[in-house]
């Protein structure tokens, strides 16, 4: 190194020692001059007048090393009187560098702004007070700005957020930023870009809670004008998760009337990242769902009016989405979901979605968006044996069959009443299985059809057992009743016509098993299943079947005119054939108590073979025939035989012509009671009767009957448990009387001959006979209280006749004595 070149080094060695010793000396007089007290008393009135707050400090210091510099520790500007924290703001260190050489020009430039571990305390106590909102106020006046600075720092930040009216928080948790601002003065425009990071985020509210552990970022490059009051979002990319979403835009007018232009561009989004971010309760834990969205839009703000744009169009798109629960095995995948939107509007459509395997359309459109309108497509076909992945059904329950369903929903959200059904849903060979049914309801076809609220069921027919059915009827304005809240509004009335070849009531509507000792849901019946259609509609309709079977008699030409109004069933109008007679009548329930069901029912019988009559109800089978008439009230309760024998109430009269007893065991005993032949065959020329049932016993008034034995008359009752308590009189034929006769004075032949006492003036003999016991085992005796009397009477006669007799033997013999007097 030549002399020279050493020379200029020293120079320039001895220069840079004078600036360093100058900068060390400057720096010890900054220090002297500018100290924490001079520094603070100059500060803190002028900021605590800005902010109208109490601000305190912990130290303050200015250096000149590197630039001018201001650094503060522990700051804390204090909340207003009554919130809930004492501090608004607390920060643990501040500091500002300022560069020295634009100084020179008598301009400001910033090098650096830190702001270390600020927690700030936001805090809305009620609708109208907070703690924040005074700061916000502006004038309208232009944004004052620092010039520039190369690096804005936030470090391990903190933002807390109450709102006390709706019991909610959020907190955001290391919270950093890294930014700077750069200004073009020929322009008059301001540059910045940046990255603000969040670690983490705490959401909370009574229906909401959630933790975000995920990391959320937002890089930044943005301008602002101050000539045209504009700023230009260049670049604005918010991530989470991995998940990118970029836009850009501009607003104008910022400080006076902001108008906001923006476009929305993300990458594709993870469905599963994307419910990440709901909260647990609002998700079911047991339902995945996975696939993919993609999300673009553009549109117009006026911001001063709020956050609703003026201008929207945009579009979400879903490929490859899936919601499965993990209770099920078939899922609904949606390869290709579309939505399209503007500001008023949002259309939603899918392709080849489906349903398990079942295909499943959708198209609706929401116009309108402040007062949102729908009108929404959807078909499918769905096979029923995958509805019990979806649904709970009870115990035992199995479907079989297919569902052809095409629907339109449309009118106001606001409500579902407001909303307008319409649609067909086609029944293909369905097949229910119940416990609640004592056979499977099969090949259940039809149609139903809803429009402007009303419902038509178009033959709908279906098997149960050896029985079948078609049912055509309608429902008005079934659907608005369903959907609105008030039930007590009336319930709308379905019409109807009920036709079948043969019902089998006997296997459809089973006695209940009222005594069986069990709770298996196996051997428990329930009332039949149209006790249940009540709850939703009346019913009003014709019923007419070619056979019916119901408690083992057969029906044949069955019609009625059935209505179920307010729970109120009436079965009224009937006629049919039923063995070789005729009935007609009709019944009423009141359905409102299902736990004790009464029946009231009026039946008029005629010409029906009685055999057949008491062959189901007695053990009275194939002993007694002829035509039978009957006009009868009944009322009983319960839907088994055995309830319906405890409850049973009745009255009524009943005529027999030309019938027969034959070897009836009853009346076999009685002549054997009477040493009379066996009744193989007793021919009955007329019975009449009136009847009635009370506390179980069937009581017999004005019983007439009229036979080859005799003229009967019954009076008493049987009970339902075969007990009797009767009083028989017979009036017995000329020729069995000849033959009782003998028997009589043999029983009675102490008294000598008592028969005449049993005989009327024809000399038939008229019997009382009371009678006791069981029809099984009847106990006979007869009355002879008749007799006794005739005896008695006749006792009474001889004993004048003897009287008076004696009396004209005297009468005679005084006469003839007074004849011999001298």
């Amino acid at each position: 190194m030549n002399p020279s070149s050493k020379k200029f080094l020293k120079v320039i060695g001895i220069i840079f020692g004078i600036i360093i010793v100058l900068l060390i000396a400057a720096t010890v007089t900054a220090k002297i001059i500018f100290t924490k007290e001079k520094i603070l008393a100059y500060a803190l009135p002028k900021i605590e007048q800005a902010l109208n707050r109490k601000v305190t400090v912990e130290d303050a210091s200015i250096s000149i090393w590197g630039g001018i510099g201001v650094e503060i520790k522990g700051v804390a500007i204090e909340n207003m009187p009554g919130f809930k924290e004492k501090n608004l703001l607390t920060l643990d260190e501040f500091s500002v560098e300022v560069k020295f050489w634009p100084l020179l020009k008598k301009r400001i430039e910033l090098k650096k702004l830190t702001l270390v571990k600020p927690t700030i305390n936001l805090e809305k106590k009620t609708v109208a007070l907070n703690n924040y909102g005074d700061l916000l106020a502006t004038s309208g006046s232009p944004i004052l700005l620092p010039a520039a600075f190369d690096k804005f720092e936030l470090k391990e930040g903190r933002i807390v957020y109450l709102n006390s009216p709706q019991q909610s928080r959020i907190i955001i948790h290391e919270l950093s930023q890294e930014s700077k601002l750069n200004y073009n003065p020929d322009l008059k425009e301001f540059f910045t870009s940046g990255k603000i990071k969040v670690k983490s985020l705490e959401m909370f509210s009574p229906k909401l809670s959630k933790n975000y552990d995920i990391p959320l970022a937002l890089e930044y490059d943005m301008a602002y004008n101050l000539k045209t009051d504009s700023l230009n979002l260049n670049k604005v990319i918010f991530s989470w998760n991995k998940n990118k979403t970029k836009l850009q835009g501009k607003i104008t007018q910022v400080t006076k009337q902001p108008q906001m232009v923006l476009k929305i561009n993300s990458d594709e989004i993870n469905v599963e990242n994307l419910l990440s971010l709901l909260p647990a309760n609002l998700l079911k834990q047991d339902i995945k769902s996975s696939g993919r969205l993609t999300f673009n839009a553009e549109g117009k703000w006026d911001l001063k009016t709020g956050f609703y744009p003026t201008q929207l169009n945009g579009k979400l798109t879903g490929k490859d989405l899936k919601i499965q629960s993990a209770k099920t095995k078939s899922a609904v995948t949606i390869p290709v979901l579309e939505s399209n939107f503007t500001n008023n509007s949002l259309t939603l459509s899918t392709s080849r979605a489906q349903f398990g395997n079942n295909p499943l359309q959708l198209k609706a459109v929401v116009s309108n968006l402040k007062a949102p309108e729908l009108s929404a497509e959807f078909s499918s076909k769905l096979n029923l044996a995958i509805v019990p992945e979806f649904v709970t059904l009870p115990e035992g329950t199995t479907l079989a069959g297919n569902l052809d369903v095409k629907g339109k929903i449309f009118g106001k959200m606001k409500s579902f009443e407001s909303l307008n059904f319409s649609g067909d849903l086609n029944l293909q060979d369905i097949k229910i299985s119940s416990l609640n049914l004592s056979k499977p309801l099969e090949k259940l076809n039809g149609n139903l059809k809803i429009a402007d609220g009303d419902l038509s069921v178009n033959r709908l027919s279906a098997t149960s057992g050896k029985s079948s059915f078609v049912i055509n009827g309608e429902c008005k304005k079934l659907v608005p009743y369903l959907l609105n809240k008030n039930k007590a509004t009336p319930k709308p009335l379905f019409t109807f016509n009920l036709t079948s070849d043969y019902l089998d009531l006997d296997e459809l509507i089973p006695e209940n098993s009222a005594t069986a000792k069990t709770n298996s849901p196996t051997t428990q019946k329930t009332p039949p299943l149209f006790l249940a259609i009540g709850v939703v509609a009346d019913l009003k309709g014709k019923i007419a079947v070619d056979s019916v079977m119901f408690r083992k008699m057969p029906f044949k030409n069955f019609k009625a005119d059935l209505t179920l109004i307010n729970n109120v069933l009436k079965i009224q109008n009937v006629s049919s054939q039923i063995y070789s007679g005729f009935i007609e009548g009709e019944a009423n329930c009141d359905l409102n108590n299902a736990d004790s069901l009464k029946f009231d029912t009026k039946v008029k019988a005629t010409n029906i073979e009685v055999n057949d009559f008491l062959s189901r109800f007695t053990k009275i089978d194939n002993r007694l025939f002829g035509k039978f008439n009957l006009n009868a009230n009944f009322t009983s309760q319960g839907f088994s035989e055995e309830e319906i024998l405890k409850s049973l109430t009745a009255s009524g009269t009943g005529v027999l012509a030309e019938g027969k007893l034959v070897n009836f065991e009853f009346f076999n005993k009685l002549g054997s009671f009477l040493k009379l032949d066996n009744y193989q065959e007793e021919p009955i020329k007329m019975l009449k009767n009136s009847f009635k049932i009370v506390n179980q016993r069937v009581f017999f008034a004005d019983f007439d009957a009229t036979s080859k034995t005799g003229d009967w008359k019954l009076a008493g009752s049987i009970g339902l448990d075969q007990s009797l308590d009767y009083l028989l009189s017979i009036k017995f034929s000329p020729e069995v009387s000849k033959k009782l006769e003998a028997e009589v004075s043999r029983q009675f032949a102490s008294l000598g001959n008592m028969a005449q006492y049993f005989k009327d003036e024809q000399g038939r003999i008229d019997l009382q006979i009371k009678i006791g016991g069981t029809a099984k085992d009847p106990k006979f005796m007869i009355d002879t209280s008749v007799a006794q009397k005739k005896f008695q009477d006749s006792l009474k006669n001889k004993l004048q006749d003897k009287k008076e007799d004696t009396k004209k033997k005297v009468e005679d013999f005084l006469q003839g004595v007074l004849k011999k007097k001298p």
